[in-house]
């Protein structure tokens, strides 16, 4: 059935990927997660799904890239939502599945997760990894994947490093197989986008044939014997089947290592990345072996027997786990009956930060704390210098690339709305990096709330009656993701928007993954274009034009009409990200030709860089006039539509 479909690989037929060789005892230098890709390609994972999210995108890309090759199924999927499903459906066919996402997308997986959770997979498998964002690197929040985990009433495995990023991935498969119940597997960015030596196990070559498994009618009937209202029989089920197999799990769960000689009076339970930052702090401290360490490896449930010999000759513990205190909560339950006169340090006594990122200083200040023992981050030196040079460091605010044509449509759109309502507006942003349009000089929207949110929020807007222009800004992966629901709505209940869509062909923030409108999969075969501007119309909206960003006064005239229509409009803003056209450029061999600013007609009004921002545009303090930096500048030529005294232009002159 799972033949080897496709593609004939790299140079001289070698996989597109080193995760693709099946060499037992092979080293291999990769990334977090391209090992966890690794851990499912061992484990002999039929089918795999996601939905592009940083920090956890390599794994469905690394995966995308040998799939055809090794003979399992792997796609980028409209959302998690879908990627939970298909990967869901996979497991109730028997067949061992994956799904990924970042932190943020086990929020849309929810729905589908809450379900099956009760029902069970069957003789299936399902491994969900989430990539959770201590510090919001490249997020909206920090919420903990572990919280889900406790809810959902599923283990969570922890790994610290890529080498347990794989091998934990391996055991999920077999515990969720044993459980018959989805395993999550929680990374954080430090372990995702670590680089480190993982040593390759055998690829497992799993055949089965896929034979559908109503888990949904087989635990109604179950409960239905019983005489039994199901719902309650199923949660039932789970506390009285599951739990107790989960917490023996967890006591003998091979990545629990406990570090400790019997004679230590304070131990250090850790999780994650944590143990790391523990191990480094000890050392820096001189308190290896003088200190008891706990590393957990699943969090959920917690290994209470574990637990309980680690406690037993201690006086003090503290928990060292980065953004919600869940290990330290639970902790304390257990600690009520083991050891009730235990001190506990952790987030909520101070010793650990409530939020943020952890690393070695921050927990050797915590121990330092703790034994008295004398600790500073940085020597005198060191702390005299930030002290002298910080104050004079400049702060730079993010912005889009030279070139995009993001930029170009919020101009546009900013000059439209001068005309027609003197520049007085609300405009919503949404996910992505159009998202930095927020920023000066361009300030194209005041709000971002999350996927999708810039519609529905435009929507709520609109009905409260307020007498402005109301614009909500999306993106093409976005739109597909989240967006239809929402346009629906406004053309449905007649709320008074413009929608623009902001088509660069690409997912780009989180790595030019393709979405439906691209025409081609996650393993690079050719698929079926997706027309935004036909599921505009299909969705009820009767004003849906598509325009050349570049075009700067045809966007402008375009968007002008639209927001001068009587009802729900849609601007589909078209234009290849320039990062993106860059890189095509490149493997065709073309170069960039930028454009040149004419220091005889340029007066030195600034208007190109306080309006547009372009970061290839430059101010010239000793000539007092613009001039472009040839090597951020592709040549777009939106910056000469805009400069007053024409005195942009051009290579050739135009």
């Amino acid at each position: 059935m799972w033949k080897q479909r496709g593609s004939s690989g790299g140079p001289s037929g070698l996989p597109r990927h080193v995760i693709g060789i099946d060499e037992p005892g092979r080293k291999a230098l990769l990334l977090g997660n391209e090992a966890v890709a690794r851990g499912v390609v061992e484990s002999g994972c039929h089918v795999a799904a996601s939905y592009p999210g940083t920090p956890a995108s390599e794994i469905l890309t690394t995966l995308g890239l040998v799939a055809d090759e090794l003979g399992f199924y792997a796609e980028w999927s409209t959302n998690e939502m879908t990627a939970v499903e298909v990967a869901i459906g996979a497991a109730l066919c028997g067949l061992r599945s994956f799904a990924s996402c970042k932190h943020l997308g086990v929020n849309w997986m929810m729905d589908p997760l809450m379900h099956i959770t009760y029902f069970g997979l069957g003789k299936g498998a399902m491994v969900l990894a989430s990539g959770d964002d201590p510090q919001g690197w490249s997020s909206a929040n920090e919420q903990d994947t572990r919280l889900h985990g406790y809810t959902l009433e599923l283990p969570v495995l922890e790994p610290s490093n890529p080498q347990e990023a794989k091998d934990m991935t391996i055991e999920a498969f077999k515990i969720s197989e044993e459980l018959h119940a989805p395993v999550i597997l929680r990374l954080v960015t430090r372990v995702c986008h670590t680089s480190a030596d993982v040593t390759f196990g055998p690829i497992r070559k799993i055949e089965r044939r896929p034979v559908v498994f109503s888990s949904f009618m087989d635990a109604y009937f179950k409960a239905m014997m019983a005489k039994k209202a199901p719902i309650p029989f199923l949660h039932e089920r789970i506390h009285r089947d599951r739990m107790p197999k989960m917490r023996e799990i967890s006591n003998n769960f091979p990545y629990n290592r406990l570090e400790m000689d019997g004679d230590e009076k304070l131990g250090v339970i850790s999780t994650s990345v944590c143990n790391l930052y523990v191990d480094e702090a000890l050392s820096v401290l001189g308190l290896e072996g003088k200190v008891a360490h706990l590393k957990m490896g699943m969090s959920n449930p917690l290994p209470d027997r574990i637990i309980a010999e680690f406690v037993d000759s201690l006086d003090e513990v503290l928990v060292v786990e980065e953004t919600e205190p869940f290990v330290e909560h639970n902790l304390k339950a257990l600690l009520k009956d083991l050891s009730p006169g235990l001190k506990l340090y952790g987030k909520e006594s101070g010793h650990i930060p409530l939020s943020g990122e952890l690393n070695t200083s921050i927990v050797a200040e915590a121990l330092a704390k703790i034994t008295g023992k004398p600790y500073s981050r940085y020597t005198q030196e060191v702390s005299s210098l930030i002290a002298e040079y910080e104050p004079k460091i400049t702060a730079r605010l993010v912005t889009l690339c030279a070139g995009c044509p993001h930029r170009a449509t919020f101009y546009a759109a900013k000059r439209a709305l001068a005309r027609l309502s003197g520049g007085k507006f609300i405009g919503v942003g949404d996910i992505g990096c159009y998202g930095l349009g927020a920023s000066p000089p361009l300030m194209a929207f005041h709000h971002i709330l999350c996927m999708g949110g810039s519609i529905g929020l435009s929507n709520g807007i609109a009905h409260t009656g307020i007498d402005v222009p109301i614009i909500a800004y999306i993106g093409d992966s976005t739109f597909f993701h989240a967006g239809i629901p929402s346009l629906i709505d406004a053309a449905y209940n007649g709320a008074k928007i413009t929608v623009i869509v902001m088509d660069n062909g690409v997912t780009a923030m989180t790595g030019f993954q393709p979405h439906p409108a691209t025409g081609f999969t996650a393993t690079g075969r050719p698929a079926k274009k997706i027309s935004i501007e036909e599921i505009c119309r299909a969705c009820g909206v009767e004003f849906v034009e598509v325009v050349d960003p570049y075009d700067l006064k045809g966007t402008e005239e375009t968007i002008l009409k639209a927001l001068e229509f009587p009802g729900a409009s849609v601007v589909i803003a078209r234009r290849l990200c320039a990062t993106e056209q860059v890189r095509r450029w490149r493997r065709e061999g073309i170069t960039p030709k930028p454009f040149i600013v004419d220091p005889e007609k340029c007066t030195g009004c600034k208007l190109c860089i306080t309006t547009f921002g372009c970061p290839a545009l430059v101010w010239d303090e000793e000539e007092r006039k613009t001039r472009i930096d040839v090597t951020l500048c592709i040549g777009c030529g939106v910056c000469a539509q805009i400069c007053p005294s024409n005195a942009i232009h051009s290579p050739g002159g135009d």
